[in-house]
């Protein structure tokens, strides 16, 4: 007959405990059956005494949702608290006891879903776990004198139970599976054996059997469930020894303790020996390091199967049988030694030895704690990012820590799995069993989960948090880009900032255009100009540090960038072009050409050297010895000068030109051919600043440079460009020089120059300026556009400007350079 009994009734009808709307609660019932499946067909009820209460079960409730599996143990289900809400999902409840009052264990489970708002009940109804002898063992002698003392019955991985034979009838519950059963012996001198009575049964869980064991004439017989086996006596049985186990390098009865990396000081071993061959060895465990779900729980050594075996070795365990059959050695050395360095249990190993009479040996027990080196993190230090080291604090529950026998590894997040090495640095012990580990850690802005492997098993895990280091910031804003200077104790721990740092601007991210983490620095872009800033970083979960405030720069453009504001530099009429000449090969030279001469000039800012080879005071005023080498005419667009300059021959003293008369009767010329002897040749240039000339002297000074307080990333514009015609390899050039003049000390913080090579349309050009001095201002700009690149002074040129003599325009001209729409990019 099954029994109810509730753990936690009352919550079902208690109106103060609502369940939340994703909660609810469940209230655990026991129902008890303890009846046995007898194989007569009969049942036995399970003694009221021996029938388990709530008090003796423990209770284990299990949940499994998406988030992984959640377990609560109650070491009685009178501890459970059925008030308290639980979340809604499907529980598995357990229910257990070991058995009482010598009775048999008991279990049971039930699984049920929680709804929102439910009170639930859930109903487990416990069931024996053991099986049922029912033995009757009546006391005798047989007719040679041997008498039957009582019976040892062994059920599958179970102890070892003796029972008197009395005549009584006694319950033993024993674990289900294979039954064996033995009659204990002794003869009239009070010898004692031990035999197997041949007789076995096989019982499940809930299910039992009749035994009755006696003694008939010289016959010990045993009936079990309807089959009988009989043991035939023989007074000789006595003469030669049962089997010996003999206990080496322990004391049964008193546990070995094995530490993990601790090697034992002697073998722990029992060696079995017999004066007949032996038949079986049998080996129980009871481990909760062994007993795994797959792994039986008794062992013939003489029988194996290939999968036991396997499981054996793979355990350490060692086995030697000789070759006569008569003695094995069995090694638990290295089992327990592998046991130690897995949990903190306590183990028991039994052996019982049976030769082939059926005479079994003492059960010999070896009783082993072992213990894992267990450890607790007490302190775990940060890592400041760029130092990257760590300082860990472990207590052990061991004296013998080694530092060969550590390692620590950084994992990957999801799975735990290890991914590097973290390097031990330094080790020093705090105490007996405590010490002090440094090691680093990969560089990184993220928490990083960390192993602590001890005997290369794992033994802790931790997450290691960054922390930032110490520094501040420097800027150099200009117009929209900002170079940022991390400040810190070391090189390391500014890179890491550049590296891992979110850098904001006015709080909102910024636009970061390159890190040079090496360097310390990074660079913003984005920015617009003549605009204030806060610069910050958010890094390793801290927001606004190093905040610091700046200015940008102005975008200013190249000073009258389209030479719109302009003048009329000379206005000359009927300047001689070349010398007098004949049109026919008469010797009456009546003919002289001449040209005006109008240049458009800008009013200032852009200086030309006009003044040297456009010079109205020169003793000859002809084409041949003064020409302007910089003029403006209209450029790449519409309402938009350009500034064309042209490499020129020029002469302040130049000869006389001959007259010229045809020698060709036939020669009808519309110019003289005549090409003097021009002294000097320049190439056409402009630049901003001013120019002095001294014609006397032939000296000049260019002066560069206006005053200028932005700094631009690239001069643009637009070229067509035209070389010398006998001297193609010819080609212009820019300059360009962004300078800073403090306290008397000029320093070119950029520069820039590009050469223009032949090219008949207008094309755009760009030349780059970079700066290699931080927060070095500009305060000056200086530009330079040339005709050709044989600039340098009055010497060098006369010796390098290519041009070419044009007898119909009656001048020495070169290379061309149009230059148009001139712009800064920043």
């Amino acid at each position: 007959m099954a029994v109810i009994m509730a753990v936690g009734l009352a919550s079902c009808s208690n109106d103060t405990h609502n369940a939340t709307p994703q909660h609810g609660f469940v209230t655990v019932e026991m129902s008890r059956n303890g009846m046995f499946s007898m194989a007569d067909g009969t049942t036995f009820a399970t003694p009221d005494d021996q029938l388990p209460t709530p008090a003796d079960m423990a209770m284990t409730m299990t949940m499994d949702d998406s988030d992984g599996r959640y377990t609560n143990t109650w070491p009685s289900m009178t501890g459970y608290d059925a008030t308290q809400s639980l979340m809604c999902g499907t529980y598995t409840v357990e229910l257990s006891t070991a058995g009482v009052n010598g009775g048999p264990a008991f279990s049971g489970s039930e699984t049920l879903t929680l709804a929102p708002g439910e009170h639930a009940t859930a109903t487990v109804t416990c069931t024996p776990t053991d099986a049922l002898v029912r033995l009757k063992t009546t006391a005798g002698t047989t007719d040679t004198g041997i008498a039957l003392t009582g019976v040892m019955l062994h059920g599958q991985a179970d102890d070892y139970r003796h029972a008197r034979a009395d005549g009584t009838i006694q319950n033993i519950y024993l674990h289900p599976g294979v039954q064996n059963f033995y009659a204990e012996l002794a003869d009239a001198s009070g010898r004692q054996l031990t035999v197997a009575l041949g007789a076995t049964t096989h019982l499940p869980a809930a299910h039992g059997t009749d035994l009755a064991v006696d003694v008939q004439g010289n016959d010990i017989v045993a009936v079990c469930g309807g089959t009988s086996a009989t043991l035939t006596v023989d007074p000789a049985i006595f003469d030669a020894p049962a089997p010996q186990i003999a206990a080496v390098g322990f004391t049964p009865g008193v546990s070995v303790d094995v530490n993990e990396g601790v090697t034992l000081d002697q073998p722990v071993k029992m060696d079995v020996s017999s004066g007949r061959q032996l038949e079986h060895v049998y080996l129980t465990v009871k481990s909760p390091i062994l007993n795994t779900v797959d792994a039986p729980g008794e062992y013939d050594l003489l029988h194996l199967s290939d999968t036991d075996r396997a499981y054996l070795a793979e355990s350490g365990l060692k086995y030697d049988l000789t070759d006569d059959g008569h003695a094995m050695a069995i090694d638990f050395t290295t089992t327990l030694e592998t046991m130690a360095g897995l949990t903190t249990s306590s183990s028991t190993f039994a052996v019982m030895a049976q030769n082939v009479a059926g005479v079994c040996s003492d059960i010999v027990s070896l009783a082993v704690n072992t213990r894992a080196v267990t450890f607790v993190l007490s302190e775990l230090s940060t890592a400041v990012m760029g130092v990257d080291t760590v300082t860990m604090l472990i207590d052990a529950n061991t004296e013998r820590l080694e530092r060969p026998d550590f390692a620590i590894h950084w994992l990957d997040a999801p799975d735990g799995t290890a991914m590097g090495s973290c390097p031990i640095v330094d080790w020093a012990k705090t105490g007996e069993s405590s010490l002090l580990v440094t090691f680093t850690v990969p560089a990184g802005d993220k928490p990083l989960p960390i192993a602590v492997d001890y005997l290369d098993m794992r033994r802790a895990t931790a997450t290691v948090d960054r922390s930032c280091p110490p520094f501040s910031l420097l800027v150099d804003a200009f117009a929209t880009t900002a170079i940022v200077q991390v400040q810190a104790p070391t090189p390391a721990q500014a890179a890491a900032v550049v590296e891992y740092g979110t850098f904001t601007a006015n709080g909102t991210r910024a636009s970061i255009w390159h890190r040079y983490a090496d360097h310390g620095t990074l660079v913003i872009n984005g920015l617009s100009a003549s605009s204030k800033y806060t610069l910050a970083v958010n890094l390793a979960g801290r927001t606004g540090l190093g905040s610091v405030t700046c200015h940008t720069e102005s975008d200013l453009q190249p000073p009258m960038a389209n030479f719109d504001d302009w003048r009329v530099l000379y206005d000359v009429k009927g300047l001689k072009q070349g010398g007098r000449y004949a049109t026919a090969p008469l010797s009456i030279v009546n003919r002289q050409n001449f040209t005006d001469v109008h240049v458009q000039w800008c009013k200032d800012l852009w200086t030309s050297n006009n003044a040297k080879t456009f010079d109205t005071g020169s003793r000859n005023h002809n084409t041949w010895y003064i020409w302007p080498a910089a003029e403006l005419e209209n450029g790449v667009a519409e309402n938009v000068k350009a500034i064309r300059l042209t490499s020129v021959g020029w002469d302040h003293d130049g000869p006389p030109i001959a007259d010229y008369v045809p020698q060709d009767p036939n020669e009808r010329v519309e110019y003289s051919q005549v090409v003097p002897q021009v002294g000097h040749r320049s190439a056409g240039r402009v630049w901003l600043g001013s120019y002095e000339y001294d014609k006397a002297t032939g000296r000049e000074v260019y002066v560069q440079g206006h005053p200028f307080h932005s700094r631009p990333t690239a001069l643009n514009g637009y070229f067509k460009y035209l070389p010398d015609l006998t001297h193609n390899n010819d080609c212009g050039y820019v300059e360009i020089s962004i300078i800073n003049r403090t306290a008397g000390t000029e320093t070119v913080i950029a520069h820039g120059r590009m050469e223009f090579q032949t090219t008949p349309d207008y094309r755009a050009f760009s030349v780059p300026l970079e700066y290699e001095y931080f927060d070095l201002h500009a305060t000056e700009l200086r530009i330079m556009f040339s005709s050709s690149v044989a600039t340098g002074d009055q010497e060098y040129e006369d010796a390098h400007v290519p041009l070419t003599a044009w007898p119909e325009l009656g001048r020495m001209s070169g290379s061309t350079l149009w230059v148009s729409g001139l712009t800064f990019s920043y």
